[in-house]
């Protein structure tokens, strides 16, 4: 399942001005309640998974996330429909699509040569059977780049205190919370 991480250190030295972007960028995903994880080196991240996160989320977060990492001193105006205004008008101007990232890349690969052969047994019966040329010949296939999701950030210049994965990364478990 999708996730977008929050370094916890980031989000709570961020002001309430940056956190209302996140909200607003995030809000059709609805992040709602975070669950908060640790690094092996004691980093904590919230964590909010969802099925529902495609990369054209990921790529807004990432935009907005690249805009306060630009303008760290920016403010929500009085008016919240100027401020919508204000951030819907950057994402426009600066989001990378995700038709427009490359996430694979081609790369040959040498493939043995086979051919199928017929032939026929001693009761008259045809059959095939595959025969061992003795050669190779090169193949371009398509490898993904890596994560989608990561990538997808990667190429909105989104700082690293925001991370997405295709799921929840491996070195990383769940801190407990007291009730």
């Amino acid at each position: 399942m999708p996730v977008v991480a929050i370094r916890k250190t980031a989000w709570n030295a961020g002001n309430e001005s940056q956190r209302w972007a996140m909200r607003l960028a995030g809000r059709k995903v609805e992040l709602g309640q975070p669950a908060l994880y640790r690094q092996s080196n004691n980093t904590q991240w919230h964590i909010f998974s969802d099925q529902g996160i495609t990369a054209l989320d990921v790529a807004i977060l990432g935009t907005v996330a690249a805009g306060l990492a630009q303008y760290p001193n920016w403010t929500v105006p009085a008016d919240k429909q100027q401020a919508r205004d204000e951030i819907y008008d950057f994402v426009k101007a600066n989001i990378v699509l995700p038709k427009d990232i490359a996430y694979t890349h081609l790369v040959d690969v040498q493939v043995e040569d086979w051919e199928w052969r017929t032939a026929t047994d001693e009761l008259g019966n045809d059959y095939q059977y595959r025969f061992y040329l003795g050669t190779f010949h090169t193949e371009q296939v398509e490898e993904p780049l890596g994560d989608t999701y990561d990538l997808t950030l990667a190429a909105q210049g989104a700082p690293v205190w925001i991370a997405a994965r295709e799921s929840i990364p491996a070195g990383l478990s769940p801190v407990e919370v007291a009730a």
